[in-house]
């Protein structure tokens, strides 16, 4: 390099340097574009989702305790049909939360878990809730309260599978959380390998 003109020196160490900064802006741009496609990502699928799921247990939680004090009112009565109108509130809560939460399935063990719980809430906890209230309507007050006990393990599965479902979505949370802290350190990687790059080369042409 000791033959070559100032003037070429400067060119050849500038164009380096030129070459070596569109890399860097074209990494910057890149990584900031998948960090944006990750955060919108966490949102979409992870945030609602959670925030969903907390309106599903919310809504069962609350049908729960008006099915258990179904038992307590006579069938004539204000406050059993108050109940009855609470407890059908609950249920369009329930398909509301159910809405919001179906967009944003993407594996297909959070899909089984989700199915799950809408077929058992739909099927088995709907049975279960027309059975015990077709008793409460005789006022036949034993068979309601066997009937009410007999729900536990339904009940219970629900209970579960929304605790599965909170666990899967806090996971894949953290996952894609990981990958944003990967992408950030293989920036700063890049870049710093590219700065050294950019000394080395300036001082090798001059």
């Amino acid at each position: 390099m000791k033959d070559f003109k100032i003037g070429k020196k400067l060119f050849v160490a500038f164009g380096s340097i030129g070459i070596i900064l569109l890399i860097i802006c074209g990494s910057s741009l890149y990584a900031i574009f998948s960090a944006n496609i990750r955060t919108q990502s966490l949102y979409n699928n992870n945030v609602v989702a959670i925030d969903a799921v907390g309106e599903m247990r919310e809504a069962f939680q609350e049908e729960r305790a008006l099915t258990r004090d179904l038992v307590l009112y006579d069938s004539s009565s204000e406050e059993y049909k108050n109940t009855i109108a609470k407890i059908e509130a609950c249920d369009n809560d329930m398909q509301t939360a159910f809405d919001k939460y179906e967009p944003t399935v993407t594996e297909g063990e959070d899909k089984a878990v989700f199915e799950q719980i809408k077929t058992t809430f739909s099927t088995e906890y709907k049975a279960y809730k027309t059975e015990l209230k077709a008793m409460t309507d005789k006022n036949v007050i034993e068979d309601s309260m066997t009937k009410l006990k007999s729900g536990a393990p339904i009940l219970q599965t629900l209970t579960g599978d929304f605790d599965k479902l909170s666990e899967l979505n806090d996971q894949y949370a953290h996952d894609t959380l990981k990958k944003s802290e990967r992408g950030i350190i293989l920036l700063v990687s890049i870049g710093a390998f590219i700065i050294l790059l950019t000394i080395a080369t300036v001082i090798y042409f001059i």
